[in-house]
């Protein structure tokens, strides 16, 4: 498994239509081979800021979904807006439920 993780800061001005491109590409993204799970997650104390979290299968899948129509449809959307990213790729070698 394969798990991204991270934040996405964007202007004020830039939430909504941050919110916009986002609900799309994690409708798109969830249907996509090998996605576990996806989702933007808006701050509470920061309303600018949104977490990232993905799961996929294998790096096999996430080349694939970086390669979709509907990924760079979100970067392009959002690469005015975006004022800082951090994203982080994470193999876990064990996972377990807790």
């Amino acid at each position: 498994m394969i798990i991204i993780c991270g934040t996405i800061e964007v202007t004020e001005a830039g939430i909504a239509p941050y919110k916009a491109a986002a609900g799309p590409a994690t409708e798109a993204s969830l249907k996509e081979e090998g996605c576990g799970t996806y989702g933007f997650y808006q701050s509470i104390d920061n309303p600018c800021l949104f977490r990232v979290y993905e799961e996929w299968e294998s790096k096999e899948h996430l080349r694939a979904h970086g390669a979709s129509a509907h990924f760079a449809a979100f970067g392009a959307a959002i690469k005015d807006i975006v004022v800082a990213r951090k994203i982080t790729m994470i193999e876990p070698e064990r996972m377990r439920d807790l």
